[in-house]
């Protein structure tokens, strides 16, 4: 049994996401769901490991966002990351998006990938 650490829950986001790390090497990611303060990024092109410290851009609503995260939990699907501080700007305009307008965020979830 896992204790759930989340303190939000979890609502559907998918979007392009630039993900940047050590000296900046950066790939591209999409991301799946989205938390207050966390998300999950499914990349099929690269693995990136547990506590690997990321900086995230994207554009969504309307603005460009400039997120830093820890990769707190990796898989065959991707990765989880724990953002540095609480999104809750971000958290609520996808929640509204969400609940609005479900079949926007509609997609297949991806399947699990293990960290090499």
């Amino acid at each position: 049994m896992t204790i759930e650490k989340r303190s939000s829950k979890r609502v559907d986001f998918h979007n392009r996401v630039q993900v940047r790390y050590r000296d900046n090497r950066a790939f591209s990611a999409e991301a799946v769901d989205l938390g207050l303060d966390g998300m999950f990024l499914r990349a099929t092109t690269l693995q990136i490991c547990k506590s690997t410290v990321i900086d995230l851009e994207f554009n969504f609503a309307g603005r460009q966002w400039h997120i830093s995260a820890l990769v707190v939990h990796t898989s065959a699907k991707g990765f989880g990351v724990l953002f540095s501080n609480a999104q809750p700007e971000l958290y609520e305009i996808a929640r509204a998006i969400d609940v609005a307008h479900p079949s926007l965020f509609d997609r297949q979830r991806p399947q699990k990938r293990a960290c090499q």
